[in-house]
């Protein structure tokens, strides 16, 4: 007979050991000489180890693999999401990149278009030198167009440059009704920057709705200021006012444009992931009388030339 540790005898022949746990054992055996009746006793002592997939170091290799791959799942689909974030960004920032490029090379024939319409009147005024001398000024301002239109941003001083030259042509226009300023009180206008063809529509507008049709010394004040890491850029006019300019042009008629700078601006603001963009129209009035308009331009300030 035998027995396990300290369970009961059990008779037989055999010894049959089945679904032992880890742990130590002590196996006693029996036997008895049937004739001597004489009884013989021994222990074997044996140990089985505890099987690999139940030791601790399995199981914590485990659970750090089942930590690591749920880790790398959820930073897979984490990567997996940021990418395509990104690649919408992209792409939503290659189709704003291209509405500014179609919006800018729209402003520019328009403002050449308007240009030709005055030499035009030059010389249906039998002003041919006045011609000449406009046509030399439009010329250079072409070449200026032509570097810029190229450019996402240009120096505040080559805007100012681009406006003078600008200016210059209109006052020939309109000798007698139109006088003109511009104050510049940015500190380096060499390290400030800002999408061109912006302001010069906004003068244009001025004019055009503005001052064209007072019978009185007209102003355009063009003002530039810094504040809070914002360009501000002020087009004042002394004009009819837009409600007086509304009557005396076709009712649907929308200034051309404006509507561009204002399509313009809201595509940089998406491109740009920001609000910074804008454009404010301010009605002036005195004793109720309308007596012109501010246009504010307001852009983020940048400190280097972005190009595209």
């Amino acid at each position: 007979q035998y027995k396990v540790n300290d369970n009961n005898w059990e008779r037989g022949n055999s010894i049959i050991l089945q679904s032992l746990k880890s742990g130590d054992y002590i196996l006693a055996c029996q036997a008895i000489d049937k004739e001597t009746s004489n009884s013989y006793q021994r222990e074997i002592t044996f140990h089985i180890n505890t099987p690999f997939w139940l030791s601790i170091w399995f199981i914590a290799i485990c659970v750090i693999l089942l930590v690591l791959l749920v880790y790398w799942v959820i930073s897979y689909r984490f990567n997996q999401q940021k990418q395509k974030q990104e690649e919408k960004n992209r792409l939503t920032r290659e189709i704003a990149d291209l509405h500014i490029q179609s919006l800018q090379s729209q402003m520019n024939p328009h403002f050449v278009f308007n240009s030709l319409n005055s030499i035009q009147n030059f010389i249906l005024l039998n002003k041919p030198d006045d011609a000449i001398k406009y046509l030399g000024t439009l010329g250079g301002i072409i070449r200026m167009n032509l570097e810029y239109i190229s450019e996402e941003y240009i120096s505040l001083s080559d805007e100012i440059r681009f406006l003078e030259k600008y200016l210059e042509i209109e006052k020939m226009r309109f000798k007698e009704i139109l006088n003109t300023t511009i104050k510049n009180n940015v500190t380096d206008g060499n390290k400030t920057f800002l999408p061109p063809m912006l302001i010069q529509p906004l003068i244009e507008n001025s004019i055009k709705h503005g001052i064209r049709s007072v019978k009185y010394q007209g102003f355009i004040d063009i003002e530039f200021v810094t504040k809070n890491d914002l360009l501000i850029v002020k087009v004042t006019d002394n004009g009819i006012g837009r409600d007086q300019s509304q009557k005396n042009r076709n009712h649907h008629h929308k200034s051309f444009g404006l509507n561009l700078i204002t399509e313009r601006l809201s595509r940089l603001n998406q491109k740009n992931e920001t609000d910074r963009f804008q454009i404010h129209i301010t009605d002036l009035f005195e004793a109720n009388n309308p007596t012109g308009t501010t246009v504010q331009l307001t852009v983020p300030q940048f400190n280097q030339r972005l190009n595209k």
